[in-house]
């Protein structure tokens, strides 16, 4: 019979027990940040016309005509928007003094006073004007702002495309004529920071411990 005040465990021959469990190393991950530059110069100007209003697509097939990447993110855990430049000086236009940046796919950004404001990715503001006085370009205030960026937890597995609609604060499109058309003057150019969750392969291979020879 089994005696437990006799029991010792130094006792025991370790070689008797076969195919002893090893612990799993424990993987470990690195961010990686990745800059995307949107032009809306090369959208589908036959489906979306005017630039208030266009798509941009992640890894499209091949056959896709229109403003894209041809890269996959995967793992997503943060999209920011750092660079914004628009067509249009709002210098004129009294009733209008920021746009909202509508997302759907990154809908549930912000949390505003009106179902406008509670749809957008972030809030554009006029900061600078620059061009000439033929053209005239307005730079937005949005980088290192605390609400042109949103977080993933847990990380978005991936993305297949974004849709831009610069919409005035009641919610309808905006609709001036520096937005309007195809002309290379009518650019909107956005710059976005994607920052992906990747194993870090060089630390876990590191921390794999080998049998002796």
């Amino acid at each position: 019979m089994f005696n437990p005040n006799t029991f010792n465990p130094d006792n025991m021959n370790m070689n008797n027990v076969t195919n002893p469990i090893q612990p799993r190393p424990k993987q470990k991950t690195m961010k990686k940040t990745h800059s995307i530059v949107v032009d809306s110069r090369n959208r589908n100007t036959t489906t979306f016309p005017d630039a208030n209003n266009f798509e941009f697509r992640f890894n499209p097939s091949d056959t896709f005509s229109g403003a894209a990447l041809y890269k996959n993110f995967k793992n997503i855990v943060e999209i920011k928007l750092v660079e914004c430049i628009l067509p249009t000086t709002f210098e004129n236009d009294v009733a209008t003094p920021y746009l909202i940046l509508e997302i759907p796919e990154l809908n549930d950004n912000m949390i505003g006073t009106s179902q406008q404001l509670s749809r957008a990715f972030t809030i554009l503001l006029p900061d600078r004007i620059f061009g000439t006085s033929q053209q005239k370009f307005v730079h937005c205030r949005v980088n290192n702002m605390s609400y042109s960026f949103k977080k993933f937890d847990p990380p978005l597995n991936t993305l297949h495309k974004m849709t831009f609609k610069f919409n005035r604060p009641d919610g309808t499109l905006y609709d001036n004529a520096s937005f309007e058309g195809t002309a290379d003057a009518n650019q909107i150019m956005l710059i976005f920071e994607i920052t992906t969750l990747q194993i870090d392969r060089k630390m876990l291979n590191a921390d794999i411990i080998r049998p002796t020879q």
